[in-house]
């Protein structure tokens, strides 16, 4: 009788990263937003996806068309 051992796959934060950055290449503009005085969300305009720099996949940075740069850091949660 042989033994097989299950293996337990767990994401890592690059991991993440890397799939956030496959979404994000996926998308052309950003959308902004405003609240106005009633709390509803309003579409004011858009921005231009110009570069997602994943070469640090924990630390993804998003540039867009008008200058501004984005960092979004990935980071575990503590485990329930």
């Amino acid at each position: 009788m042989s033994m097989v051992k299950a293996t337990i796959l767990e994401a890592v934060t690059r991991d993440i990263g890397l799939a956030v950055r496959d979404g994000l290449e996926h998308l052309t503009h950003v959308t902004l937003w405003r609240d106005d005085e009633h709390g509803d969300d309003e579409a004011r305009g858009q921005l231009e996806i110009f570069d997602v720099d994943a070469s640090d996949a924990d630390n993804l940075i998003l540039e867009l068309n008008n200058g501004q740069k984005f960092t979004i850091r990935i980071i575990a949660g503590a485990r329930p």
